[in-house]
């Protein structure tokens, strides 16, 4: 899915079930059901926002496993810009400076500038036409020329986004881009399906954004392991309870150019990759906001990230990874 975080930035370590069956995928739905002695387990995994979801939960509905490959297909349909169909689309190819809008892309681009504002406008969902020139969007990627970024930047600020009822104001040549969050808030609606349901232990994957609630086939807590940012295997593992997890890395959606890394993550403010770190996972209580603030702590330095969470995300916890795979982090026991 075009602007949207994609492809796996966390690896799962899943009990009795391995991340080969990945490897395996062949574009068709896979179930697999598992238990144990107290705990009967299914899984399932399947393509959607262009990344692999893998699930895994106690009990075994077949309806209820269809209806969340449904919601997801429904969210990536919607926010993708690419599809001609899709709200996003529609927004930034609009004619004139306003067009309505329905009440969950209200929702989320309300949420998007809590975001701006909380990260003192590092996170930025004006940065689609930055994304464009780069070639993040069309697969063309390229180092743009210093006149072209300069010119973007004037099309790149959320301060002129304005919402007026149920309409979204623009100026012209301004677009917009949910990747840093629509995934996320896919991740939080697929939770609420299982809650709704009663069931009330399950682990979502959505290509690195995740959430776990209750335990495991063991009966213990979900175990998660962030990917090393230059190399195969992980560098941290950790338990996770009835948390949401998120992942930004340089290592995923990128190109080299003589020499030199650029990755999708976009500063709104000077147009080039940031480069303060190399993969920062967030870990929070709604994986809307760990997808989002993965994407705006790796545009801050550790001063700035702290002084964020102790203002605004008291309970949400980071681990950042330097170029030079110095860790900062405020993980217990770390």
């Amino acid at each position: 899915m075009s602007g949207i975080k994609l492809k796996n930035l966390i690896i799962i370590l899943f009990v009795f079930i391995t991340m080969f069956i990945i490897l395996s995928y062949n574009g068709k739905k896979i179930e697999k059901t598992s238990s144990s002695k107290n705990f009967k387990y299914s899984s399932f995994t399947f393509f959607s926002l262009d990344t692999v979801i893998d699930v895994k939960y106690g009990g075994e509905n077949r309806a209820l496993e269809r209806k969340i490959k449904s919601e997801f297909d429904r969210i990536y349909k919607k926010f993708s810009p690419s599809f001609r169909e899709s709200i996003i689309y529609k927004i930034n190819n609009r004619r004139g400076s306003e067009i309505k809008i329905d009440k969950e892309t209200l929702y989320l681009i309300k949420e998007s500038l809590k975001f701006y504002k909380e990260s003192s406008k590092v996170f930025d969902i004006t940065v689609k036409p930055l994304l464009d020139i780069w070639g993040f969007e069309n697969e063309k990627k390229k180092v743009p020329s210093k006149k072209e970024i300069v010119k973007t930047l004037k099309y790149v600020s959320s301060e002129r986004i304005n919402l007026k009822g149920d309409k979204i104001v623009l100026p012209s040549g301004f677009k917009i881009d949910l990747g840093g969050i629509a995934k996320g808030y896919a991740v939080d609606r697929a939770a609420k399906i299982f809650k709704k349901s009663g069931i009330t232990n399950f682990l979502i994957n959505a290509g690195g954004d995740l959430i776990a609630r209750g335990v495991n086939d063991r009966g213990k807590p979900w175990i998660i392991g962030i990917q090393h940012p230059r190399k195969s295997g992980v560098i941290k593992i950790f338990r996770v309870e009835n948390r949401a997890v998120a992942t930004s890395g340089d290592y995923q959606r990128y190109f080299v150019s003589d020499g030199i890394r650029y990755c999708h993550i976009l500063s709104p403010f000077i147009g080039y990759p940031f480069r303060k770190w190399v993969s920062m996972t967030v870990v929070a209580e709604k994986c809307i906001t760990a997808d989002a603030l993965s994407t705006a702590f790796f545009g801050m330095d550790v001063n700035s990230i702290k002084k964020t969470i102790n203002k605004y995300f008291k309970d949400v916890k980071f681990y950042g990874i330097k170029p030079d795979m110095s860790v900062y982090t405020n993980f217990d026991r770390e």
